[in-house]
């Protein structure tokens, strides 16, 4: 979180906004859950990728961000300002950048988020497939 992109980003910290402070811009994450799913960043942002050419500039400025979001941040800050622990699944329905609706599969990732709760909940180890 903070202000600008990829060529002039400036986080939190460093804009010394009031009220926000200790706000890191990166939050490190704990590892939990199946030992198969897929782990790693997530590129919180104020608006999505409008363009592949916007979303290959982050993609560079962040290279490892696994995907983009709009959500996470906001609520791994409130759950540790509130001491409150947070687990947070997310599925991919589309690429970064493509705009085009009839590219995105949400049923798809709806279905691969269920698959997902159902193993983290049940402890399960076998495949989500998707």
């Amino acid at each position: 979180m903070g202000a600008g992109g990829p060529s002039d980003f400036t986080g939190l910290e460093a804009l010394g906004i009031p009220g926000l402070e200790p706000a890191p811009d990166r939050l490190e994450l704990t590892d939990g859950g199946p030992a198969d799913l897929s782990r790693g960043a997530a590129l919180t942002v104020a608006a999505t990728s409008a363009s592949d050419d916007e979303a290959r500039a982050r993609r560079a400025a962040w290279p490892d961000a696994l995907v983009e979001e709009m959500e996470g941040h906001a609520v791994a800050q409130a759950c540790g300002r509130a001491g409150v622990p947070l687990a947070m699944l997310r599925a991919v329905s589309n690429r970064a950048g493509d705009r085009d609706k009839t590219n995105w599969d949400v049923p798809g990732a709806l279905a691969a988020l269920g698959r997902a709760l159902t193993r983290v909940l049940d402890g399960s180890t076998a495949s989500t497939g998707g």
